[in-house]
C-alpha cells in the first residue's frame, strides 16, 4: 500500500474508489502538472507535457504485458525484469520533458507494489480508469 499525492493505493486489494474517485483525482493531478509558467508568471498548458499520446503509450505497454502474463504468476516472475524496465522508459520521458515529475512519481510508487500478475492487472485497471478521466479533464 502507498500514499500517492494523499491518495491511498493498494494494488493487491483495491478499495472501492480506486478505479473511480481516486483515478479521477490522479487524472486531475496529471492535467494540473502538465502546465508551464512563463516569464510573466502566467500559467498555461504545456502541449508537450503529459500528453494523451504519451500516457497512452505507457498504458499500451502495460496492457501488452498484462495480456502476455494473464493471471499466471510464473509468467510474471519470468518476465519481471523486462516489465520493470518500463520505469526506465518513464524516466527517459521525464528527462526529455515529456511528462511531469508527478507522473513519474505515480509510476514509481505503483511499481513498488507490483509483484504478481494480480497486482499488474490492478495497475492496468487503475491506469485505464485514469486515462478515461484524463480525456475528460485535459482540454
Amino acid at each position: 500500500m502507498s500514499l500517492i499525492f494523499g491518495i491511498t493505493v493498494n494494488l493487491d486489494k483495491p478499495d472501492r474508489d480506486l478505479f473511480s474517485a481516486s483515478a479521477e483525482k490522479f487524472a486531475k493531478k496529471f492535467d494540473e502538472t502538465g502546465v508551464t509558467i512563463d516569464n510573466n508568471g502566467s500559467s498555461k498548458k504545456d502541449k508537450n507535457k503529459n500528453t494523451r499520446t504519451q500516457l497512452r503509450g505507457f498504458y499500451d505497454e502495460i496492457v501488452t504485458w498484462n495480456d502476455k502474463i494473464g493471471s499466471n504468476d510464473e509468467k510474471y516472475q519470468a518476465n519481471e525484469p523486462l516489465i520493470r524496465m518500463f520505469l526506465a522508459k518513464v524516466a527517459y520521458s521525464l528527462g526529455r520533458g515529456h511528462i511531469s515529475s508527478e507522473v513519474n512519481q505515480f509510476m514509481v510508487e505503483c511499481f513498488k507494489q507490483i509483484n504478481s500478475a494480480k497486482s499488474l492487472n490492478n495497475f492496468r485497471l487503475l491506469f485505464e480508469s485514469i486515462m478515461g478521466y484524463y480525456v475528460q479533464h485535459r482540454k
